[in-house]
């Protein structure tokens, strides 16, 4: 079925569902034929004003004649019926150009369908669209440019902290050992300080008091010290002091530590590293790093539902590039992509994507909306081989791992 929308978005509330979409779709004008050297407000003036249909796997559309309207493809693929066939992928350059007039159209099986926008021709008859009396909202302004940059591939990615670095390059070498480690630690008095603490807690803790780095990185292991570190480190990159960033990264922090840490005690009854759970829980949400960086950078500001509605379109595209951009573990992959995918199945035992998603789902479960999912309906909770009568035990067992953890990994 095809879905068509005919009302101008300026029309419509402002809610931030059409402040996103229609800064999303200005965003993507950029790339365009007669459109991409419009200004931001005349892109967004034509956004608002032109419809977009999202087609299904194989559903089709007849397009209009040159004269009235124009239609790109905005995304995903399609076969092209006319004189012969042809395929056109959204993210060709052929797909600059306006699609033929009077033609009939086919969404790509493969791609999961696809999405037309149709602008009036009447509107770009001339060289440029004209704007005249047009205001587009600072929020819609501040939104395409984000997207703009994300697209462009210009959104400054956060590097990985030093320290963090340092430590992980000791623990691949294969000629590495502990007291390498423990010289790297030390070098930060904040790490090394954190990673005593660390050694000595309940968590930990298994004999007599250690008072040096070294003897806390023996302690610990060299898995869990690599890890604990980036954690700490982490703590740095989420830290914004902007008025309009600073609550979203606070927030972001702690839900991914409880993430992280109910993600520690879930692998070991499912039999997977605890370690690894961890780290993959600490990044699961990275990517919406850039977005708070380069608010806080500009001094721009969103009001608090359009952030979350931004952040729910653009963290996980975001984290899959700060996951190249690091080169992290496949297990941290796993959870950037799968971590709120509730009705994933997937062949094979369970893996990490499952595991940080009924993390993640307890945790929103236990938060004030108490939107998380039912965990049993999961079919994650049946990859990690998990039956309703383990939901009490298991809950428990998160929540302990986030009261006694969660201070030790937030810093």
């Amino acid at each position: 079925m095809v879905l068509r929308d005919n009302t101008p978005v300026s029309e419509r509330d402002a809610t931030p569902e059409a402040l996103v979409a229609s800064a999303r779709l200005a965003a993507r004008f950029r790339r365009f034929d007669f459109v991409g050297g419009a200004s931001v407000e005349e892109r967004l003036m034509l956004a608002e004003s032109c419809q977009l249909q999202h087609l299904g796997p194989g559903e089709s559309l007849q397009t209009e004649p040159l004269a009235t309207s124009v239609a790109f493809l905005v995304s995903g693929s399609i076969r092209l019926e006319g004189e012969g066939i042809s395929w056109l992928d959204s993210e060709s350059p052929q797909a600059r150009s306006p699609l033929p007039g009077s033609a009939e159209i086919f969404a790509g099986e493969r791609s999961g369908g696809a999405e037309v926008v149709t602008l009036d021709a009447h509107q770009l008859r001339s060289d440029r669209p004209s704007s005249l009396g047009y205001r587009a909202p600072l929020e819609a302004l501040i939104l395409e440019k984000l997207f703009s940059d994300f697209d462009a591939g210009t959104l400054r990615l956060p590097a990985m902290p030093t320290v963090a670095f340092k430590i992980r390059e000791r623990a691949q070498d294969p000629r590495g050992n502990l007291q390498d480690v423990a010289e790297v630690a030390q070098a930060d008095g904040a790490i090394a300080g954190r990673l005593l603490h660390v050694a000595n807690s309940v968590a930990f803790a298994n004999g007599p008091r250690v008072r040096t780095v070294l003897a806390a990185v023996q302690r610990l292991g060299l898995t869990t010290t690599q890890y604990l570190v980036l954690s700490l480190a982490l703590r740095d990159v989420f830290s914004f002091e902007g008025p309009g960033v600073k609550k979203a990264a606070t927030d972001g922090w702690q839900f991914s530590v409880a993430v992280s840490a109910a993600s520690h005690a879930l692998a070991g009854a499912a039999g997977l590293n605890r370690e690894t759970a961890l780290m993959a829980g600490l990044l699961h949400q990275i990517g919406r790093v850039p977005v708070l960086a380069m608010l806080e950078r500009e001094g721009f500001r969103l009001g608090e539902s359009t952030l979350q509605l931004l952040f729910s379109r653009i963290t996980k595209p975001l984290s899959l590039m700060v996951h190249r951009y690091w080169d992290l573990d496949e297990p941290c992959l796993d959870a950037m992509r799968h971590w709120d995918r509730w009705e994933r199945v997937h062949d094979g035992p369970g893996d990490y994507g499952d595991v940080i998603q009924i993390a993640a789902g307890h945790c929103l479960s236990r938060q004030a909306s108490g939107e998380g999912p039912d965990l049993t309906a999961l079919p994650a909770y049946t990859h990690l081989g998990f039956s309703p009568e383990d939901q009490d035990e298991l809950a428990r067992e998160m929540d302990t791992n986030i009261e006694m953890m969660g201070p030790l990994l937030r810093g």
